[in-house]
Order: structure tokens, then sequence, then C-alpha cells
């Protein structure tokens, strides 16, 4: 049937006439008269539901004519300052407001937020991408997210390092940041005590300290550790309890939990040292130690738990001090104990190795050219070496080679390797034409 075939959007188009329509019922005329009348009425009310939609886009065509024409000029002049006061609080946000108070200067590659706040309140942050800063101004409120290590440093001269993955928030009423998580080490120089102190809050209490250096970590279970490496801080917990924590002890925080001061490890330093290997070609090697002060420096072999010296630190908690005749090589762990009884944890284990041999050193070649020389050889894996007094890299096999200028008059050279005990072997080498 003509009709059922032709689709719907011939008949909703701007292009169905009445021509169109009277051509239709000329071709139904052919139809029975039941199907006839059937095909008319469908027509008919498809002729009418287009000239009533028609009708309804003329109405509100003529309402929104009718809608301007009453509008006035100053009405006209209000909606366009309400859009350019709409677009300009837009524009604020996003770059705008008022920044607080210089509070530092970071260098370090970290992202940023920047704080800001409106005339009535109202505060917001603005995000900095990732970016490496020089000197950025940082002012109260603004949030850190360090990607490679960060310092800050404060007007007064104050620095803060702050560790890759920590993120913290500069504090709005003092010199001071929120550590949100991560670590922190601080050092506050000492100064005439009428300066303001330093302040590290975090979730589970806050740290407050002048002329000192210590380290704040905020782990992932939020519990919070603060080591005191040089003077005092003070420690206070989110309770309101408060402890005196000293060079060579250490704080543990959790919220809701008694502050808990404990002795640190001690810290010693050797002159020569690898990873968890002490070399030295002297027996008796000397080091260094920062403990609790007046405490007593406890050293004992590894192995067997035998005690094997102990030292007594200063009232700054230093030791300075050099072990007793060691042959051969002997494993050793550092604790303390302090005076009222507390002992810290031994530390990881550190070998001692007592090395006399002077390193192996070749020269395989030596050529001289006018003022120009070349000189190559082999020392023993890991020794140093040096050329009259230029030093030299030798490669992982201890392989080297030197190329450089000589005086007009000079003879010979002097090669020199040095181990990583302080052995040294030294050769002469005449120059060859």
């Amino acid at each position: 049937m003509t009709f059922c075939q032709t689709p719907r959007s011939r008949w909703s188009s701007p292009q169905f006439t009445e021509h169109a329509l009277a051509e239709s019922a000329r071709r139904a005329l052919t139809l029975s008269a039941a199907r006839q009348a059937m095909v008319l009425a469908a027509l008919l009310a498809e002729a009418a539901r287009l000239r009533a939609a028609q009708l309804r886009r003329m109405r509100r065509h003529a309402e929104v004519r009718r809608a301007i024409a009453r509008l006035s000029p100053p009405a006209l002049a209000l909606s366009g300052l309400l859009v350019a006061c709409l677009s300009a609080c837009v524009a604020y946000l996003l770059v705008g407001g008022v920044r607080a108070p210089t509070d530092a200067y970071l260098n370090g590659r970290a992202v940023i937020g920047e704080m800001r706040r409106a005339p009535t309140g109202l505060t917001w942050s603005v995000a900095r991408p990732p970016e490496t800063w020089q000197d950025h101004t940082l002012h109260h409120g603004d949030e850190v997210l360090a990607i490679t290590p960060v310092t800050l440093t404060f007007a007064n001269g104050w620095q803060a390092t702050a560790m890759p993955g920590s993120r913290l928030r500069m504090l709005f009423d003092r010199n001071g940041l929120a550590l949100l998580h991560g670590e922190v080490a601080a050092f506050i120089a000492h100064s005439n005590g009428d300066a303001d102190e330093l302040r590290i809050e975090t979730t589970a209490g806050s740290i407050t300290a002048q002329g000192t250096r210590f380290r704040v970590r905020v782990e992932s279970d939020l519990s919070v550790s603060a080591f005191v490496d040089e003077g005092r801080v003070t420690v206070t917990n989110d309770a309101g309890a408060v402890a005196n924590v000293s060079v060579g002890e250490q704080v543990r925080l959790r919220a809701g939990a008694p502050l808990k001061v404990e002795l640190q490890v001690p810290r010693v330093t050797f002159r020569t040292y690898a990873k968890d290997r002490v070399i030295s070609n002297s027996p008796h090697v000397p080091f260094s130690a920062r403990i609790l002060p007046r405490a007593t420096l406890i050293v004992e072999e590894a192995l067997s738990g035998r005690q094997f010296a102990r030292y007594i630190a200063d009232a700054d908690g230093v030791v300075e001090g050099t072990l007793p005749a060691i042959e051969g090589s002997i494993v050793l762990r550092f604790s303390q104990a302090a005076p009222d009884g507390r002992a810290s944890a031994p530390s990881q284990p550190v070998e001692i190795a007592i090395d006399r041999q002077a390193p192996m050193l070749a020269v395989t070649r030596a050529l001289r050219d006018g003022n120009k020389v070349l000189v190559a050889g082999q020392t023993e894996i890991g020794a140093q070496v040096w050329v009259n007094d230029v030093r030299v890299t030798p490669g992982a096999d201890g392989f080297f080679s030197f190329e450089g200028d000589v005086p007009w008059d000079a003879a010979s050279v002097v090669v020199t390797a040095i181990d990583a005990a302080g052995n040294a072997t030294r050769i002469v080498q005449t120059l060859d034409r």
C-alpha cells in the first residue's frame, strides 16, 4: 500500500505540502471505500499535527520578540554586568585570590598546591604541575609533594629537606610545616634564643625545636617517629603529653597512644667505609659516634656476643675513639646504654678488615711526543690511580690510560695506585720517545 511504504520523515518534512496530500489522496481513490476513508483520515491527522507544530513555533518566536522589546537599555546593561561579574569570579578562582605572607623558598622537583584566600575568608588551592623549582616562594598554607629531595629554606636560614614522595603543608600561624606523609630532615641553626621555634605537625602530635638537627617520619599507618641528631626537641602528642627528646634518643607517636621515648641505634662513622665493610691498613681503626650525652657506647662481636670495647660519650653525646687492635677481620655491632638503665637495639653488623698489602700496579705503556704523554697500565680492582698529580679513573677491570701534558724536559712520570685501605704503590716510569 502506498501509505505504508512512505517513510515517516517524508510526512514530517517541511516539503510536505497540500499538493503532496492531494496527490496521495488521488492515488488512494483506487482502493476500496473503507481503505480510502482510513488513508484520508490519516493524511488529515498528519496535516493537522504539522500545522499545530508550526503555529507553536510561531507563537514562541513572537513571545521572544515581545520579551526583548520590553527590555529597556538599563535592563540590558544590567544583564551584561551580571555576565561580566560571573566571568570575573571564575577568573578570580582560577588565577586570583590573595596569597598569604611569604613563608619559605623551595628548591627541587615537586608538585605545588598554592593556597589562595578571598577577602570573604573563602580559601582554595591552585595546582602547579610537576616542575623543577629554583628558589620558588612558598606561602602559608601551600602544599608540596616532593618528587625528588626538595629543600625548604626559611627566611631566618633554617632548612628542612623533604624526601621523595613526602607530602607537606606550610603552617598558617608560624614558621613550620605539617608533615602529612613521608620524611623530613630539619637543620635549625643556633640562635640567640629569641627567634621563633620551628614547628612540625603530624596526625599524632607536633615537634618544636630550636638550634637542633632532627628527622621526622610519618609511616603509612600514620605512626610517627622522630630522631634527634643534634640538640633537643620538644614533642607533644595529640593528648597533650610533653617530652623532651635529646640527641641519641628517638620518640614514637601514634594517635591516641602515650609518648614512647627510646634510645637510638648508635650512628657510627668510619673514615673508610664501603656499605657494611670497613677496610684499614692500621690495626687501630678510628671512628666517631653520636649517642645520648654521658651514655655508654658498647661494642660487641656480632657472632659470639662477647663485649669488645666500651666508650663514654661527652656532654654533647659525641664519641671519638679508636678500636682495640684488630688482626685479620672481625664483625662488630654497636649499641648504647643510658645511665638511667635504658638500652638501645644493636646496629647492623659491620665487618672490620685489616689490609696491609700494597695494591698491584703495572705500567704497560708510556710514550712521549713533545709535551704530550700517553700512559697505560693496570691495577687491582677498586684502587685509585694518579699520574703525577692528575687522578685517573680505572675501568671496572682495573685497566687505565692517561693522555696529557708534561714539561718539555720531563724524562719520567710518577704513577701511584692507592687501595681502599690506604696502601699505596708508586712507580717512577721513564718515558719513551
